[in-house]
């Protein structure tokens, strides 16, 4: 921008230009987010932005300068504007933490799944039997305490997609049961069995922290695909061998269901409404949102 101003015929003022330029404006914004081990979600917006020549006579004196910041300061406000409209719309959010696999992977997490298999087991099976150990969710501590001695995504992403909802309906069921003294679905009268010691019970509290340690699992080493049909194989077995159990055992539900209490016809129609219905309501939107959740494992790719 120039501006020249002539007094006289033929005569004028010198010219006094100044130039103003911005270049390389950056803005970035980073948010990160640690776990315990590494890792963080990194948020780099760039944008590179010119402005022109600005030129003003010697006249116009400290306007000049004056007008100069000025249109720095717009220069630096429409680069911070346009970047963050290309964020919105790109959304560049980089996931750049390391997925890890293998045994090496949870050097204190195993140790500690380990030492409570070793007291939860024995106690299981003394206070309820071996006939408790086909119950989908007792099965699902075993699993998924051998996955993260392992390390294997398989293992503990199938046994997050069987628990994360069990463990949803026992803590409601827990918890409806303390407030209105009645159970909402069933399931968890167990834990008012006196006969049982309250620590014996207490280990049912499993239901909560699995789901919460598989979670944190996945942040390090992925969510595997491959689980959902894992887990629908493993509870496909298992509702046929709990069938040969006694009907007081009702193990999985495979006599009565959970919510209206009653059977669906014969034994190969009630497991397959029984099947049907825990793989539609509880593993494939388990599984969508794990999908949503995590990246696809190493091990999978």
């Amino acid at each position: 921008m120039g501006a020249v101003d002539q007094a006289g015929r033929g005569g004028g003022l010198p010219l006094d230009s100044q130039r103003v330029s911005f270049d390389g404006y950056t803005f970035a914004q980073r948010a990160n987010s640690q776990s315990d081990m590494d890792g963080q979600f990194i948020v780099d917006v760039q944008y590179d932005a010119a402005f022109g020549n600005l030129h003003e006579s010697s006249d116009l004196g400290g306007n000049g300068e004056l007008l100069a910041k000025i249109a720095t300061v717009l220069a630096r406000l429409h680069a911070t504007a346009a970047a963050c409209g290309r964020l919105c719309r790109n959304g560049s959010i980089k996931w750049r933490r390391p997925l890890t696999t293998g045994a090496i992977a949870f050097p204190v997490l195993r140790w500690v799944g380990l030492l409570w298999t070793v007291v939860w087991l024995p106690t299981y099976i003394r206070v309820w039997g071996w006939a408790n150990l086909l119950h989908l969710c007792d099965i699902a501590v075993i699993l998924g305490c051998v996955g993260l001695w392992w390390g294997s995504s398989l293992l503990i992403s199938s046994q997050a997609v069987s628990l994360l909802g069990a463990g949803i309906f026992w803590s409601i069921d827990i918890g409806w049961r303390l407030v209105t003294g009645r159970f909402l679905v069933g399931g968890t009268e167990y834990m008012w069995d006196t006969r049982v010691p309250l620590w014996a019970r207490l280990l049912s509290s499993f239901h909560i922290s699995l789901p919460l340690a598989l979670l944190w699992a996945m942040r390090k080493i992925g969510y595997d695909r491959r689980a959902l049909a894992l887990q629908a194989a493993i509870a496909g077995v298992l509702l046929v061998a709990s069938r040969f159990l006694p009907s007081g055992f009702n193990m999985n539900y495979v006599y009565q269901d959970p919510l209206f209490h009653r059977s669906w016809g014969a034994a190969p129609v009630h497991l397959a409404v029984i099947f049907v219905g825990a793989f539609a309501l509880v593993y494939w939107p388990t599984h969508l949102l794990l999908s949503w959740m995590f990246p696809v494992a190493a091990t999978a790719k």
